[in-house]
């Protein structure tokens, strides 16, 4: 009976090493802390900080205190990465850290995440925008990207930009930073004495905090074209009516009325004729 009861007791030593030592030592404990930031790299109070596992297990939730830090203190894992995912109730409007900014972190002593990378792309909301792009000598596929002075304009305040674009490799030759809004924009290219300007084209300037969040604008120069500008086009209040022009029919008209003025003519000298007679 002993020898049985040792036996039993052995087996279950063996199952424990086996078995749960290592479960153990996968969910030792560990610390992980860092700080929250926004657009404009100022720390962001109130921020939600939820750690997960691999396996996407939520390990623990906080807020960030007034200097957007964050500390997980002695906590474990069942897997051997983890990393944190930060989102921003505000005004009605959730703001998130994009996933792939945080990298995964191994799930052992402290961990310390850098801000850059729990960063929000598009708190707070921007002031201003972008507008880019490059003047081109033509739309055929071998035209060239040429320099030019680039005029921009304000539609509902009416203030005016300026900028003198001299890169021609086509990857942004001028470059507006300005209020969103509508704005009328158009180039001036000189060459060999001869001034050309695009046409005029209205675009929509969006709120953003990164210059490439929208596509390029080209100002299109057609060879020689010289297009007078939007601002000035004569402005018309109220439709022109259409003129109709007769078509030709291979009949004329002129004859015939020579013809009734003589005829006309002959019939009053015999009027007068017989009042004689």
């Amino acid at each position: 009976m002993r020898r049985i009861l040792l036996f039993i007791c052995s087996a279950l030593a063996a199952f424990s090493f086996a078995f749960i030592m290592p479960a153990l030592a996968d969910s030792q404990l560990f610390s992980i802390s860092g700080q929250v930031i926004d657009a404009t790299g100022s720390p962001v109070a109130g921020a939600n900080v939820t750690l997960i596992d691999y396996a996407y297990n939520v390990i623990g939730v906080m807020k960030t205190d007034d200097n957007g830090s964050y500390d997980f203190v002695n906590v474990n894992s069942s897997t051997a990465t983890i990393t944190v995912r930060v989102s921003l109730d505000k005004n009605g409007k959730t703001y998130k850290v994009p996933s792939y900014y945080t990298r995964w972190y191994p799930a052992q002593g402290n961990v310390s995440i850098k801000s850059e990378e729990t960063q929000f792309a598009d708190y707070p909301e921007p002031a201003e925008g972008y507008l880019y792009g490059a003047i081109k000598s033509g739309t055929s596929a071998d035209a060239r990207f040429i320099t030019g002075d680039v005029y921009l304009t304000s539609v509902s305040t009416g203030v005016k930009y300026h900028q003198v674009a001299n890169n021609t490799d086509g990857k942004g030759s001028f470059y507006f930073h300005v209020p969103p809004g509508d704005y009328d924009i158009y180039a001036v290219h000189v060459e060999n004495g001869k001034k050309t300007e695009t046409a005029t084209l209205r675009v929509t300037v969006q709120p953003a905090w990164n210059v490439n969040e929208h596509l390029p604008v080209v100002l299109v120069i057609e060879p020689g074209l010289i297009p007078l500008p939007l601002h000035m086009l004569p402005q018309i209040s109220s439709p022109v009516p259409a003129i109709s022009t007769p078509q030709a029919t291979g009949f004329s008209y002129t004859p015939l009325a020579l013809a009734g003025l003589i005829g006309l003519l002959l019939l009053t000298g015999l009027y007068f004729v017989f009042q004689k007679l």
